[in-house]
């Protein structure tokens, strides 16, 4: 089950920035909605994100407190691995899919390791 009380992230098309809340997506495009209402939201309700970075919440915080979201780069000791949901939970996946952690184990572990950056912006990692 997907517990991420419905908050998502995706990259703002035309500022390159990250946009936070709800989602309404389609095959062609997508908006976030914030859950404020700002006067200087583009159209006065809602962002046009890339719907290839749109990512969930998982519900869950990193060591520093940090919100999780999918495709988040997350590393503890020498692990990374990057967050994604699938088999109907949060997974921990490597770059070789040769290890996986399960939401279970996901959950417990999430709060000891750190995310570090994530696949959309590679240039930007810690």
């Amino acid at each position: 089950m997907r517990d991420s009380m419905g908050m998502y992230r995706g990259k703002r098309l035309h500022k390159k920035e990250w946009a936070y809340g709800s989602l309404i997506i389609s095959e062609e495009w997508a908006f976030i909605l914030p859950a404020t209402r700002d006067v200087s939201v583009e159209g006065n309700w809602g962002y046009e994100v890339d719907p290839e970075t749109v990512g969930e919440f998982t519900g869950i915080q990193d060591l520093e407190g940090e919100d999780i979201y999918e495709g988040d780069r997350w590393q503890r000791n020498n692990f990374i691995g990057v967050v994604e949901f699938a088999f109907s939970g949060w997974h921990l996946l490597t770059a070789w899919d040769t290890q996986a952690i399960s939401y279970p184990s996901f959950y417990s572990n999430a709060k000891t390791g750190e995310v570090i950056g994530n696949i959309h912006d590679k240039e930007e990692q810690k």
